[in-house]
This record gives C-alpha cells, sequence and structure tokens, in this order.
C-alpha cells in the first residue's frame, strides 16, 4: 500500500458492470446513511449500530472524520445505484495494516438497505471492494466477518466462493471470520484495477 498521505485522498469507484458507484461520502449523503441505519432490518446482524444515540449531526460530523482519515486508518463509502443516484448501502475498509504485520492488510464490512436486497447489489459491491483493495491499494490480505447467525451474509460468502471459520466475538457471541489473500482472489476472479 502507498505511503499514508497528508491530506485525505476520497474514492470513487465505478463497479465493472456500471450499476454501482463507491465512493466517499458527501455531508449532503447525511440523511440517507442516518435513514439507513436507523432502519432496524439493516442493522439486525450489526448490535454496536443498534446502541448508538443516531443523529443528523452526529452522521455530519462523521462524515468529515470519514473523509479526513479515508486511507490513512480507514475508508468509508457509500454505494450509490447509478441510475437513479439513489444510495442503496455502505462499504468500509478498518484497520489498514494492523501493528505487527509484515504485508498491508484490512477489515471490511458491507451493509445494503433492506429495500434493496436481493438484487446483486451485495455482492458487486463487495467483489469492487475487493478488487479495489488488491488491485489498486495493493493489500495483501483481507478480513470480513458476520454475526454466526447472519444467514444472508453468509450465503452470500459462499456463493463468492469464500470460506470462513467461526470465532469467539466478545463480549458474547459468535462469528464467522473470512479471509481473503490476494493471491487466491485473483486467481479466481482475476485481476482488476482501477
Amino acid at each position: 500500500m502507498a505511503e499514508p498521505q497528508t491530506e485525505p485522498q476520497l474514492i470513487s469507484i465505478v463497479s465493472p458492470s456500471g450499476r454501482l458507484l463507491l465512493r466517499s461520502p458527501e455531508i449532503a449523503d447525511a440523511a440517507a446513511i442516518l435513514a439507513n441505519v436507523m432502519n432496524p432490518r439493516n442493522v439486525a446482524f450489526l448490535p454496536h449500530l443498534n446502541h448508538q444515540n443516531h443523529t443528523l449531526p452526529g452522521y455530519i460530523e462523521l462524515i468529515q472524520q470519514w473523509r479526513q482519515s479515508c486511507l490513512k486508518e480507514n475508508m468509508f463509502l457509500v454505494i450509490v445505484r447509478r441510475d437513479d443516484d439513489k444510495i442503496i448501502g455502505d462499504c468500509m475498509f478498518e484497520s489498514f495494516s494492523p501493528p505487527g504485520l509484515e504485508f498491508e492488510a484490512g477489515d471490511c464490512g458491507i451493509m445494503i438497505d433492506s429495500s434493496e436486497r436481493g438484487k446483486g447489489y451485495a455482492q458487486e459491491a463487495l467483489r469492487t471492494l475487493f478488487d479495489y483493495a488488491f488491485g489498486t491499494l495493493g493489500l495483501e490480505r483481507l478480513t470480513m466477518s458476520t454475526a454466526e447467525e447472519n444467514t444472508p451474509m453468509r450465503r452470500l460468502a459462499d456463493k463468492m466462493g469464500l470460506r470462513g471459520r467461526i470465532e469467539p466475538k466478545l463480549p458474547e457471541g459468535r462469528q464467522v471470520v473470512y479471509h481473503l489473500e490476494e493471491e487466491n482472489w485473483c486467481i479466481k476472479h482475476g485481476r482488476v484495477e482501477f
């Protein structure tokens, strides 16, 4: 991965099919992001979001933080359906290269609005995100985790050829953790650079 920059690098990635745009959030996106996290069906398997005090000013502040930290510590992107410019979800990387690792790594996640599920958007967004991480950012490894009971996400991971391992999740419960390596992803899916 390139050396950290002093100025944030904002991201805009069109998926290979052209249906989706993954981009850095703008202040004008705050209401749409807030609506997605306020929908109980969207955060059913994201308990850390169920307990937060969600407000529009709070999300405006978060967007400012996400924009400042983009590609320094993390990368938060909104997923936009290009035919109508509707924000249908978000995805992110956290923890670029945790201390002690000799390789470039990141942890990723995704949330698609419940009204948009079953249309292939999550798979397309994740493939785009993985291709960008390996092809453009130069990450060597990724992790992605989900609650053990999140059957839809686990089915999607299986469909994408990902294999996970059940691990404890603190403070309670269990999660499925998926480990992806650049070499294996590119062998299966080809190398795509943006």
